[in-house]
């Protein structure tokens, strides 16, 4: 005993605790994510819908796909319908931000107005003339 310790780890703990961190990763920012969006109900999805592995993989009930706001608008699917309210959320748990999507034009001008007064948007009063 000379004040040395030798731990043995094998490739199935190391690879199991790899695992384990990046489910705890996933969680905790799947909770951030809900946090973000006030919980507004919305779609729950593994990634970001216009995000590169959304892009990419073939749209699926677990993948919505980049245009599901526009393909789904007349169909049972609707997700303004499905969850009664004007503005969803859509809270990627793997990849990508947290997103509020809406179909009222009210929420959209206020968006827009506070938008172009603070810079955050940088849509010039060109751009934001249709909608005012």
């Amino acid at each position: 005993m000379n004040g040395t310790y030798r731990a043995d780890l094998s490739w199935t703990t190391g690879i199991a605790a790899l695992l384990v961190a990046f489910t705890v990763s996933k969680v905790l920012k799947f909770v951030s994510g809900l946090k973000a969006v006030d919980y507004l109900p919305g779609l729950r999805v593994p990634f970001q819908p216009l995000g590169l592995p959304s892009i990419i993989l073939p749209d699926m009930s677990w993948n919505p796909g980049v245009l599901f706001a526009w393909t789904w608008r007349r169909s049972t699917k609707n997700i303004y319908r499905r969850f009664g309210n004007d503005t969803v959320s859509v809270v990627p748990f793997i990849y990508g931000r947290p997103t509020l999507y809406t179909q009222s034009i009210e929420v959209a001008r206020q968006i827009v107005s506070v938008g172009e007064k603070t810079g955050v948007f940088g849509k010039g009063e060109n751009m934001t003339r249709l909608i005012r």
